[in-house]
């Protein structure tokens, strides 16, 4: 597309699912994504695009990042954050601590290094990892997600998917005084002429984009278990 007429061709890039990207995209608050003078092409995608080959102006990626040639630009973070739903917990109680997860039904996804292990830092600093099972694994967040609202188990996930459900009181946020691992949110684009990345639309569009208190973030607080 023409960028001097002022249109992007962005891709939601998202490691965690596809829904996860409209999350993203949507929560915007008070201050909408969409510039009436920006028009956007929009794809959402579990995979790896190549903004390059494949012609897309800007990518939203969810994660640490691998070398690239690209420019990067943090927008913003969220966090993996441990939910369930009041159903579950009513059945099963509340964990208080990392280690009561052991004693829980975990719902797991399994396309990560170590599934079954989950990582917290206490807000002393201390880190503490325990040993999760389950009644089932997946490689689908959605589906694991799924089960959790229906009251089938613990779910780990990033605060931006979970947020309005916990916001909404469909999903409860658990240990809320550990934290799990950080998920940046970036912005990245080819290296091209300064004009591309001194374009106004550009700047308007990622001034935009940056979050400075994410809504998933103060949802994800919830009540303390």
């Amino acid at each position: 597309m023409a960028l001097g007429n002022g249109y992007r061709n962005a891709a939601a890039d998202d490691h965690c699912c596809r829904s996860s990207g409209r999350q993203y995209l949507a929560s915007r608050g008070p201050q909408p994504l969409v510039d009436p003078e920006v028009k956007l092409d929009v794809a959402v995608s579990d995979r790896h695009v190549n903004l390059i080959e494949e012609g897309y102006d800007l990518a939203i990626r969810v994660g640490e990042l691998q070398d690239s040639n690209l420019v990067a630009r943090r927008l913003t973070s969220a966090h993996l954050i441990v939910c369930a739903a009041p159903d579950y917990l009513r059945r099963a109680g509340h964990p208080e601590k990392p280690t009561d997860l052991s004693r829980h039904a975990c719902l797991i996804y399994r396309e990560v290094e170590t599934p079954d292990t989950w990582r917290f830092q206490g807000p002393d600093g201390s880190v503490e990892t325990v040993r999760v099972s389950g009644p089932l694994t997946s490689t689908n967040p959605a589906f694991l997600y799924r089960l959790a609202l229906a009251g089938h188990g613990v779910v780990i996930g990033p605060s931006f998917a979970f947020g309005t459900d916990v916001a909404e009181g469909r999903l409860v946020p658990l240990l809320t005084g550990w934290r799990s691992r950080e998920l940046p949110i970036n912005a990245l684009y080819p290296h091209r002429p300064p004009a591309f990345s001194e374009d106004p639309n550009l700047r308007r569009f990622l001034g935009r984009a940056v979050f400075v208190e994410p809504d998933w973030e103060r949802f994800s607080e919830g009540s303390k278990s």
